[in-house]
């Protein structure tokens, strides 16, 4: 899933009957931050996600992985997304629903397995996905991982 922000963006400012720096002063953030969006500048997620809110605007993360097999903590899990996403930004790269949903399971069966949320470890593990590259062995163990899952798309069914 590509994220459009700025076709998100410009809409609800459309809605609002409003400018780019409009909305940011009344929301209270830096004037180019929404100008620079409306302009084609990708933001972190973590920047899209604050205007959002502040603009009323609904984000809804779609994970076609079944997580039934894990006990679920929301929180580790939207941090998890957050991360992903963010790293595949950093490298400029855009990943799909399926992507980022293969590697958050992944990220978060090894939480799971080792009782443990070890963010340098994480962030190693997201790198070596993301680049594949396997010389901390993690990229193989996604890979495996991944054959695992059940498929997720109706073509694969």
């Amino acid at each position: 899933m590509i994220i459009d922000y700025r076709k998100i963006i410009k809409r609800r400012l459309k809605e609002l009957d409003m400018s780019p720096i409009q909305a940011a002063e009344k929301i209270n953030i830096n004037r180019l931050a929404i100008k620079s969006i409306v302009e084609g500048t990708k933001p972190s997620i973590d920047r899209f996600l604050e205007i959002a809110d502040k603009l009323d605007i609904s984000v809804v993360f779609d994970l076609p992985h079944d997580f039934s097999e894990h006990e679920i903590n929301p929180d580790l899990l939207s941090k998890l997304m957050i991360r992903v996403t963010d790293q595949y930004s950093a490298n400029h790269k855009i990943p799909t629903s399926e992507m980022v949903s293969k590697l958050v399971a992944f990220l978060y069966k090894i939480i799971s397995d080792d009782g443990v949320a070890d963010c340098p470890k994480i962030s190693i593990i997201i790198e070596s996905v993301i680049n594949a590259d396997d010389s901390g062995g993690f990229y193989s163990q996604f890979k495996e991982f991944s054959e695992t899952l059940k498929p997720t798309t109706p073509s694969n069914k």
